[in-house]
């Protein structure tokens, strides 16, 4: 489904406008915020600008002469897709502003020039940045390099990746690193176009197979199990789809099997994802994100 096809097009049309009209808060230039909401803040600022690139690439008009209209429907996703380039230039603006000196994120876009820095905070505009580049928006190349930077700083020898670069890395190979954060910051390294580091990429990996068994007896956490379960999923889906091969095929016979088996009858997932329960919205729609990864409908789960 997409803002053109799809029985659900206005459906999608809708929840983009939706999001475009949250960047008019006035807090910060091309911010997708709430007044009232004190937990997305710069995490949710970047899956609103994955989202918005990835439906700008279901913008295109079908091929007909340069110029005609269709009716008021036509004239009306016209306007909405000037409306969402603008969003999605406004929004990429604003992680680059935000950005920084460490070359990472942190929570509030406010950080830019700072040293204020999160790892699952700055996954979540490295992707964005990705989304919007694949969809031939311009991005800072300077701002990936340090983001790049970042990354690779933050993993430590054991394979695992630090919340906080500042954090006590403790001896190669312990587990106290989160195997959510390690699936993002190997997601991150792939596409930041780290191909030549296949062992740092290894050791992301059986980083994450190791905290796994040690805490749930196989190579994956399941939901209740774990904090971050659908975000860490999210991403580890992506990483080892990416790696393919065998390694992929083993982890996702056994990973598709736990998500469909955690569909309700009535179509939602619930679950806790953190020491809250969020309902079934976010956990239906990080459950349906992961279950495309193989399909390959966003631009950002291409190889």
């Amino acid at each position: 489904h997409g803002l053109r096809h799809g029985p659900y097009a206005k459906v999608v049309r809708d929840g983009v406008s939706w999001l475009l009209k949250a960047q008019e808060e006035p807090s910060f230039p091309g911010y997708v915020s709430f007044r009232g909401d004190s937990q997305s803040k710069m995490h949710g600022h970047g899956f609103a600008t994955l989202a918005l690139a990835e439906a700008f690439g279901t913008a295109a008009s079908p091929a007909r002469p340069e110029g005609e209209i269709r009716g008021a429907e036509e004239r009306e996703l016209k306007d909405l897709s000037r409306r969402l380039r603008e969003g999605v230039e406004k929004a990429v603006r604003c992680i680059e502003e935000s950005q920084s000196l460490t070359g990472g994120w942190d929570y509030m876009p406010t950080s830019g020039g700072k040293s204020d820095h999160e790892g699952s905070v700055t996954v979540c505009q490295v992707q964005a940045l990705l989304a919007a580049g694949n969809r031939g928006f311009r991005v800072d190349l300077g701002r990936i390099k340090a983001a790049r930077n970042y990354m690779k700083r933050s993993q430590v020898q054991g394979g695992g990746f630090k919340y906080r670069l500042s954090q006590e890395e403790g001896p190669a190979g312990a587990d106290s690193y989160s195997w959510a954060l390690t699936a993002a910051g190997v997601t991150s390294l792939l596409g930041l176009a780290e191909y030549d580091r296949k062992e740092a990429i290894d050791r992301g990996l059986l980083y994450m197979e190791r905290k796994a068994r040690i805490s749930h007896g196989q190579g994956f956490p399941s939901p209740g199990e774990t904090h971050f379960f659908f975000y860490g999923t999210f991403y580890a889906t992506q990483a080892y789809h990416w790696v393919g091969g065998g390694r992929w095929e083993r982890f996702w016979s056994s990973m598709r099997g736990e998500i469909l088996g955690g569909q309700s009858r009535t179509g939602e997932w619930t679950g806790h994802d953190t020491t809250q329960d969020l309902g079934p919205v976010y956990p239906t729609a990080m459950s349906l994100l992961t279950l495309e990864v193989p399909v390959g409908y966003l631009s950002i789960y291409a190889r």
